[in-house]
């Protein structure tokens, strides 16, 4: 925070950092500082780096100094570098201000910016807090490239109950076995993970290390022959999330237990609304299959310089007061009762060409 002094309050900075216990440093302190972080992973195309750099217009770029950065238009920090002097000056941030801006596939092949403000983060944490219920006794992996909106949680689930946090290697994401190993070694009890994670981490017979309390699913659907097999070899809790990028990190949760033919994303967090509509924004009957619309504080505040998109997809909320939006996922699914006669949500698919790689949005245009 020392070294970024002079920046004003909701100024971005990006973070060129590989994933280590600076980057969590670097982002707390823009966090504190109120600026907004834009995370730029060291392992990205140059061209696409710099595109989102100019885009997001920066005003700083910190870097470890021992790699070499590309040309950003903008001042390096460095963590080693020269910090100010004297006392830092913490201002009061406000709950509306850009937390981060996170970049997500384009149909142009331009990545579009997404600002997620302060209290949609908060809500995200203090729901997840009160759902899972994490104490200092739990071990939280943080492995999820800082691209990627899950990260989100990660590095902030920990630190705020007083659980260990574990930082994998900054590749580790992309190699089962070592998180298998890491997972073991630290006793750690609980893991985000795509299902595709998901189905390489446990294999054939789809067993967790002992450890293991809790396994929170998200960034793709569940497939059910999956979810039956970790939860029918395994004590830890299966959780299933859904959320968009456009809302922060995830909207809506199940605790899979008895595993019918489709596992449901289930019921929304706290503060938030979600609804299946048709093409007239009107709800269509349960078991219907329509689009899912999110409203509520978890929402992103639109698209950075598109005015266009961000009208299309955030709309007003026919629901809410004047002034509210809704967001529009693009996500085809159903109200479905549960074994238990609880009414939740169903994946059913998209609305358009968009698939998902490893949790990765891709639009194929």
């Amino acid at each position: 925070a020392a070294r970024l002094q002079g920046l004003a309050v909701g100024e971005r900075v990006g973070l060129y950092l590989p994933r280590s216990p600076d980057l969590v440093a670097s982002l707390l302190a823009c966090l504190r500082l109120g600026l907004t972080f834009v995370p730029l992973e060291p392992d990205f195309p140059v061209e696409r780096l710099q595109g989102i750099a100019r885009q997001a217009r920066l005003s700083a770029v910190i870097c470890d100094g021992d790699r070499p950065a590309p040309a950003f238009g903008c001042p390096l920090r460095t963590l080693d570098g020269p910090a100010a002097a004297g006392p830092i000056s913490w201002p009061q941030v406000d709950d509306a201000l850009a937390a981060y801006m996170m970049f997500t596939s384009g149909s142009t092949g331009e990545p579009k910016g997404v600002a997620v403000p302060h209290a949609a983060v908060v809500n995200q944490l203090l729901w997840k807090q009160a759902h899972f219920g994490l104490s200092p006794a739990d071990v939280v992996l943080l492995k999820t490239p800082a691209t990627f909106d899950l990260s989100v949680w990660e590095y902030w689930s920990a630190p705020t109950c007083g659980a260990t946090l574990v930082v994998s290697s900054a590749t580790g994401h992309r190699d089962p076995d070592y998180l298998r190993t890491l997972l073991a070694e630290h006793a750690v009890t609980t893991v985000h993970l795509v299902p595709s994670l998901l189905q390489a981490l446990t294999g054939t017979e789809a067993r967790l290390p002992a450890a293991v309390r809790r396994v929170l699913a998200i960034g793709e659907a569940l497939p059910a022959a999956l979810a039956r097999k970790v939860v029918a070899a395994n004590h830890a809790e299966l959780h299933n999330l859904y959320g968009p990028t456009e809302a922060a990190v995830s909207v809506t949760a199940h605790r899979v237990q008895l595993v019918g033919e489709s596992v449901p994303i289930g019921e929304p967090c706290w503060n938030t609304a979600v609804y299946v509509l048709d093409a007239r924004l009107h709800p269509v009957p349960d078991g219907v299959a329509g689009e899912l619309y999110v409203s509520g504080p978890a929402l992103a505040r639109g698209y950075l310089a598109r005015r266009g998109l961000t009208a299309e997809r955030f709309v007003a909320n026919p629901f809410g007061a004047p002034g509210d939006r809704i967001y529009r996922t693009g996500d085809i699914v159903r109200w479905a009762r549960d074994r238990d006669g609880s009414l939740s949500v169903d994946y059913v698919g998209r609305s358009d060409d968009q698939i998902k790689l490893r949790g990765l949005r891709i639009e194929l245009g």
